[in-house]
Formats: structure tokens, C-alpha cells, sequence
């Protein structure tokens, strides 16, 4: 089951689609309200869901965003293609130190949705949490034989939204 479900997961990842209600059994409610969220490099996160943020608000951070990954992508093959340099001629690393001239500067009038560092960590101890309930949940129904790999079908793909995948987490 485990192996049909990261399948699944593997094909949502490959076509770029988010299906947030797949993988949750009925009986199952999210520990939060998911609000969407944009990801700078420095672990600075943003707050992009429309009911909280303007909209030209969202539309400029997205575009900062693409915009720090260009840069960061330039600085990225200007690395690989001076891999004679090195900041330490003893160094075994071919590369330079690099420096933060890619992450995107944002405007102080963005910083108010600026999503603090303890909330975020909040949130990922709820989503571990959650799934950890999840595991054992199935791990129970399976010995109680009311859980097979039969159970294990593709989301509703109709309900599924095209992600942009290259605005990570962890630069």
C-alpha cells in the first residue's frame, strides 16, 4: 500500500498537481487551515492567500520570487562553469563560497505578510503530527483487514490545481 501511494504521489509531483483533500479518509480532519504560501530563500515564507493578502500584493511577491530563482539559477551555472576557481587554493571544493546577492529583496510594505519563523514551525509539527496519526490509523485498520491496496486509488484529478513547483523551501 505504501508503494501504490508513493506511486500516486510520484505521479502528482511529475504533472505538478496539488490534490490537498487526497489521502485523507473521511473520518479525517486537518489539524489547521491550510493557507498558501510563498517561499523565499533565508527561510522567509509569505502569506499569498488572496482572502488575507491584496492582490497586487501577491502578484509582485511572485514575481520577486521568479525572480530570485533567475538569479539564482545564474548564479548556480556561472558556478558550474568556473569550477577552476576556488575562494582556498587548498580547498578540495571547486567551488566559490556564494554569496547571497540572489535572494530577492522585498519591500518593507510586503514585510507585514512576512509569516513568523515560529509559525511555520508550528505548522510543521502539526502536519508531522498528522501524519504520524494518519500512520497509525491505517496501520490499525490493516490489522483489523478493513484497509487493503485496493483502497488506494488516484485523486479526483478535476479537483486538483496546477502547482509552481520551483518556489521551494530551504535555499
Amino acid at each position: 500500500m505504501e508503494q501504490r501511494e508513493q506511486d500516486i504521489w510520484q505521479s502528482l509531483w511529475d504533472h505538478e498537481l496539488e490534490c490537498p483533500d487526497w489521502g485523507m479518509d473521511n473520518d479525517e480532519q486537518p489539524l489547521f487551515d491550510y493557507r498558501p504560501k510563498l517561499w523565499f530563500s533565508g527561510d522567509r515564507v509569505f502569506d499569498v492567500d488572496p482572502a488575507h493578502v491584496p492582490e497586487d500584493v501577491i502578484t509582485a511577491l511572485y514575481k520577486l520570487s521568479e525572480g530570485e530563482w533567475e538569479n539564482r539559477q545564474g548564479m548556480r551555472n556561472q558556478r558550474i562553469c568556473n569550477v577552476t576557481k576556488s575562494v582556498d587554493p587548498d580547498s578540495k571544493l571547486p567551488f566559490e563560497i556564494p554569496d547571497e546577492s540572489w535572494h530577492a529583496v522585498i519591500p518593507d510594505e510586503y514585510m507585514q505578510y512576512l509569516i513568523p519563523e515560529d509559525v511555520i514551525k508550528e505548522e510543521d509539527n502539526l502536519i508531522d503530527e498528522m501524519w504520524k496519526a494518519r500512520n497509525n490509523s491505517n496501520k490499525k485498520k490493516i490489522l483489523a483487514g478493513k484497509r487493503s491496496v485496493r483502497d488506494v486509488k488516484m485523486p479526483d484529478l478535476s479537483k486538483c490545481t496546477k502547482e509552481e513547483r520551483h518556489i521551494s523551501r530551504g535555499f
